[in-house]
């Protein structure tokens, strides 16, 4: 970012929407209070790389330089290294096809779906309430029944 004088005000690595409005705006901001020519602004330099693209891409360009390549990446930068070679070697068959990866994140997600179900339609069953005389008919003669008692007679 060069301000009124042709100097550098702010200078970033990677473009970042947020860190570059917020950059411009307190340039803005100083010279038009102060009415300065010059100014830096957020201590002149931002250095830091987006995650998304470290993770994403970090390990294609790891691997175009070969095994040594990455083990000198992992010894360098220590465990954040580690970190973002193996979150990397994670996520590079999504980035490089994104439509196989969903198709198999459906096909999971509807197999757990189908098997929740299924367990909870066995478990209905299996906890249904069970009465061990439902399925034997007790029949009470009649003269039972008129002696005045609405009880049958159970023989144990």
């Amino acid at each position: 970012m060069i301000d009124k004088s042709g100097r550098i005000a702010f200078r970033a690595q990677w473009t970042q929407a947020g860190i570059v409005e917020e950059a411009l705006q307190q340039l803005l901001k100083i010279q038009h209070e102060r009415g300065l020519d010059h100014a830096v602004v957020l201590g002149g330099e931002d250095r830091s790389v987006p995650v998304s693209y470290q993770v994403l891409y970090s390990y294609r360009a790891l691997q175009r330089g070969g095994s040594k390549a990455i083990l000198d990446f992992q010894d360098s930068m220590g465990l954040p290294g580690k970190m973002i070679v193996a979150g990397s070697r994670l996520i590079a068959p999504v980035v490089e096809s994104p439509g196989k990866s969903m198709a198999v994140a459906a096909l999971g997600l509807g197999v757990v779906a189908a098997a929740l179900y299924a367990g909870k339609a066995l478990r209905r069953r299996r906890m249904m309430p069970r009465n061990p005389y439902d399925r034997y008919v007790f029949e009470t003669p009649e003269a039972e029944t008129r002696g005045g008692t609405d009880y049958p007679a159970v023989g144990i």
